[in-house]
């Protein structure tokens, strides 16, 4: 998948924020279909904790991003991401444990890729906050996932 990055010059701070709580909620809502329906139960209860601590994580970075940027001035940049959110009506998904896990290595890589890209890093660096802590915080949690799925 590839991340697509649009300037953010002139556009509304409150906006572009808005923009990255739109994809983090789109990232959040895959984790947590990839909980209910991988058939595996390590699995399951491994997408359920990473589903448990990012939910967290989450909501305080775009809180964080939101406090920075009404009081800081910050503007983030906009990350236009095609976070394809899978059919989960279809029928092949029901059983397919295969697919569930290529869903979820191809949306770590995403969300991965977002907050390790050199804007968004350039981004936190301009900001007195603990985005950075936040950052990490969601990057480690996405690292212990991946480790203890791919030890199956």
């Amino acid at each position: 998948m590839d991340i697509q990055i649009i300037t953010s010059i002139g556009e509304d701070r409150l906006q572009s924020s808005k923009s990255f709580g739109i994809m983090l909620n789109k990232i959040l809502s895959e984790i947590k279909m990839l909980h209910w329906f991988v058939q595996d139960y390590n699995l399951h209860v491994i997408y359920g904790n990473l589903y448990d601590e990012v939910s967290d994580l989450f909501d305080e970075l775009q809180e964080e991003i939101i406090g920075t940027s009404r009081f800081q001035g910050g503007l983030i940049p906009n990350f236009q991401e095609n976070i394809a959110i899978k059919p989960w009506d279809s029928p092949e998904f029901y059983g397919d444990d295969e697919t569930i896990i290529e869903a979820f290595n191809s949306l770590t890589k995403t969300i991965t890729g977002i907050l390790t890209s050199m804007e968004f890093e350039s981004y936190i660096k301009e900001l007195k906050s603990g985005i950075i802590n936040t950052r990490d915080a969601i990057l480690t949690q996405i690292n212990k996932a991946e480790y203890l799925a791919n030890m199956k």
